[in-house]
C-alpha cells in the first residue's frame, strides 16, 4: 500500500509560543518527527501542513514536502485537526491526481516517536482489512476509573457514575486505559468518504509511556530532552 505522513505545524500556538519549531536535542522540534517518517520504510512521501513561510522553509531544510500554505480558514485554534489532513489529500488529488492509501498523522510535539512505530501502525492496517484505523497508544499510569472530578456542590465525586462515592478500589481490580500518542494512521478512501480520522474499528499499537511525551510547555520541553538523553534516542545519537 502507499502510505504518506502529514505534520501540521500551524504558527499560531497560544501555550508555548511557536512550540512547532522550538530548539530541541539542537534542531527546530519539528525536525524530529520529519526525520523519524523520513526514515520509516513504508512511508513514500513526508509532508508537511502549515500557513507560516517561515515554517515551511525550516520543514523543507529537514527534508519534508511543503506544496501548499495551508488557508488561514483552517489554522485557527477552533478548526478541527481533521480539516488539514482533507485539505492535503484533496489538494494532492486536485493538483496531481494523487491519492495514497493511507495517511499518518504524525505531530511535531512527539519527538520520541521511532520509525518503527510509524511502520507499525501501517503494517497492522495492511494486515488487518476491517481496521479503519490504527493509533499509537501508551498505557496510563492510572486507570480511568480513579478519575476524580468536582461536584456542582463544589466536593470531589468519582469521575466515572459507576464508581461509588468514597469507594476506593484497587488498581489491580480496574479495567487498565491507554492514551493516544500522536500518531494515527488512516485509510484515505474511508476519510474522504466519511470525514472521520479514526471510524469504529481502530487498532491499538503500544509504545512505552517515556516516548510518548507530548510537548506543550517548557517544562516538557525539559523533561524530553532528559529522557532522550537517558535512552540514547536518535537525536543525541546523531547530533
Amino acid at each position: 500500500m502507499s502510505a504518506i505522513a502529514i505534520i501540521g505545524i500551524r504558527s499560531g500556538s497560544k501555550g508555548l509560543e511557536h512550540k512547532n519549531i522550538k530548539t530541541f536535542c539542537g534542531k527546530p522540534l519539528v525536525h524530529w518527527i520529519i526525520k523519524a517518517a523520513l526514515d520509516a520504510l513504508k512511508i513514500d512521501r513526508v509532508i508537511v501542513s502549515t500557513d507560516s513561510e517561515d515554517y515551511r522553509n525550516i520543514a523543507l531544510e529537514s527534508g519534508a514536502e511543503v506544496p501548499f500554505l495551508r488557508p488561514s480558514s483552517i489554522s485557527t485554534d477552533d478548526a478541527k485537526e481533521v480539516d488539514y489532513i482533507l485539505h492535503c489529500l484533496n489538494w494532492l488529488r486536485e493538483n496531481e491526481g494523487y491519492q495514497p492509501d493511507i495517511v499518518s498523522r504524525l505531530q511535531a510535539t512527539s519527538p520520541l516517536q521511532l520509525p518503527d512505530d510509524i511502520d507499525r501502525s501501517i503494517q497492522c492496517l495492511e494486515d488487518d482489512i476491517q481496521a479503519t484505523s490504527s493509533m499509537v497508544v501508551s498505557k496510563a499510569m492510572q486507570p480511568p476509573m480513579k478519575a476524580m472530578k468536582i461536584s456542582e456542590d463544589n466536593y470531589l465525586i468519582p469521575y466515572c457514575s459507576d464508581i461509588r462515592t468514597g469507594e476506593v478500589v484497587n488498581r489491580q481490580g480496574l479495567t487498565e486505559g491507554y492514551f493516544r500518542s500522536n500518531i494515527i494512521s488512516s485509510r484515505c478512501s474511508l476519510l474522504l468518504y466519511s470525514k472521520e480520522q479514526i471510524g469504529n474499528k481502530a487498532i491499538k499499537v503500544e509504545i512505552p509511556i517515556e516516548r510518548s511525551i507530548d510537548i506543550n510547555t517548557d517544562i516538557d520541553l525539559f523533561i524530553a530532552e532528559k529522557i532522550a538523553e537517558k535512552l540514547s534516542l536518535c537525536c543525541f545519537v546523531n547530533k
